[in-house]
């Protein structure tokens, strides 16, 4: 069995107040201190907007130069961060033209070209939305085991319980 230390300060900073259990996943905690332990700045910076280029011929290479406007290609995000090393810049007239492919603030990006991490992500969030379903059965039937028990008997319960979660291909 799995579980997270978490204080109730970590909780109530959280934005959106989540309780629970797979939010606090080792897990999905462990990526998070991965991402958070990268040097990065926020997309929030009015200094540092970052935009979406178009794809294909749209933008030759010749277009980018080594200052001016901060332009992310695919191969710029590194293990669900931006490899700032390896950035181009494009000038005010390149800028001016592909602006509209600006990204805005939440906006999730997908390639489809997946490094190792992204696959690894994408893998715990199918993950974490099988856990929540299977969680929300178990609660079900817990509930329901529970009222059986107190209706009937507890031996009743519990084989009941025990048909309801091997039917979920579930170990306990």
């Amino acid at each position: 069995m799995q579980y997270s230390v978490v204080n109730y300060k970590t909780v109530k900073e959280n934005s959106d107040f989540r309780i629970d259990a797979d939010f606090f996943r080792p897990d999905y905690l462990e990526i998070l201190d991965k991402i958070q332990s990268k040097k990065h700045q926020s997309l929030k910076s009015k200094d540092h907007r970052v935009f979406s280029g178009p794809f294909g011929s749209f933008l030759k290479s010749e277009s980018y130069k080594i200052s001016g406007h901060p332009f992310i290609r695919i191969s710029d995000i590194q293990d669900v961060y931006i490899e700032k090393e390896r950035m181009v810049y494009l000038d005010d007239e390149e800028f001016e033209r592909v602006k509209k492919y600006q990204l805005d603030i939440n906006d999730i990006v997908f390639s489809k070209i997946e490094s190792g991490t992204q696959k690894q992500i994408k893998e715990k969030i199918v993950e974490m939305y099988e856990t929540k379903k299977s969680s929300k059965s178990l609660l079900e039937i817990a509930k329901r085991g529970v009222e059986m028990a107190i209706e009937k008997d507890e031996k009743t319960s519990e084989k009941w319980i025990e048909s309801k979660v091997e039917k979920l291909k579930t170990k306990l």
